[in-house]
């Protein structure tokens, strides 16, 4: 039995969060695994099936358990950047390598976190503002202003992403303000002047992604949209010929498409990911 086995009931945004990583962490075995035995890496939506296929072996619990994956990347996409991206990896729109960029972007969202904390109070160490912020429940109203403006003006890219992100951050609290301050009329109590502007934790980390994983979803538009009309097939996967028309319309500096084609495919293949093209032709092409 499956340590994500559900009992037939949809999966919780945790169970996927943990499958998700799980295939990411299987097919990065399974790649080494073609490239030792110099065959064509699969998609992330081929590997899904061979990883489920590996799991249970039986068509209609495969088919089952894609459909549960396929229905919770639906539902949880707008609230998970990491269910979001996968979802992009698994329909061809981002590449593979792209999680990788997340992670460490979550990476620098916290270490931006603990130098502003550690700015504000100078006699913690670095273990008091870890184990602080472990401590802080991801979805409780705990980052104040002064603390997730610092964080947006060390991440932002650009004055304008910056103040996008904060309006959004404002706009959560405005909507808890409004429920907070009908409850305490009912109880008759005080407002907390200090809390109508704290955000949370996933509140900061969310926005904050989702604006990185906009820039990069513009960044791989023009490609994207140039893959899938070639690939008739939408299996995500490109022969030499069709690999050479993308190079031809995507309109770069001039470049040799037989050299291109020898790094992407080396065993003469046939089978070009939208992964591989993406990574072979980032440093030529112009996008977006």
């Amino acid at each position: 039995m499956s340590k994500f086995a559900t009992g037939g009931k949809e999966l919780t945004i945790r169970q996927l969060k943990d499958l998700i990583q799980d295939i990411y962490v299987q097919k990065a075995k399974y790649d080494k695994k073609c490239i030792e035995s110099k065959q064509a890496k699969e998609t992330m939506e081929q590997y899904m099936y061979t990883y489920l296929n590996q799991l249970y072996g039986i068509k209609g619990l495969i088919q089952d358990w894609s459909n549960a994956i396929i229905d919770g990347i639906k539902k949880y996409s707008n609230s998970d950047p990491d269910i979001l991206v996968f979802g992009k990896i698994l329909r061809n729109e981002f590449e593979e390598e792209y999680e990788g960029e997340l992670q460490k972007c979550k990476e620098e969202i916290r270490e931006a976190v603990k130098e502003s904390l550690k700015k504000k109070q100078k006699y913690k160490t670095d273990s008091d503002i870890s184990g602080y912020l472990e401590s802080i429940p991801a979805n409780t109203p705990s980052i104040e202003e002064w603390l997730w403006r610092d964080v947006i003006a060390k991440i932002a890219r650009d004055p304008a992403a910056a103040q996008q992100i904060e309006q959004k951050i404002r706009n959560s609290c405005l909507d808890r303000e409004t429920v907070a301050n009908s409850l305490e009329e009912i109880k008759g109590g005080k407002k907390d002047v200090k809390k109508q502007s704290m955000c949370t934790i996933a509140e900061l980390f969310n926005n904050l992604l989702e604006t990185e994983i906009s820039r990069h979803e513009r960044k791989t538009m023009k490609f994207a949209t140039v893959f899938k009309k070639l690939d008739t097939d939408s299996n995500g996967i490109l022969n030499a010929e069709e690999f050479k028309l993308l190079i031809s319309l995507m309109k770069p500096i001039a470049i040799d498409a037989e050299k291109i084609i020898n790094m992407v495919d080396p065993y003469g293949t046939q089978q070009i990911s939208f992964s591989e093209s993406f990574k072979a032709l980032l440093s030529v092409m112009v996008y977006g």
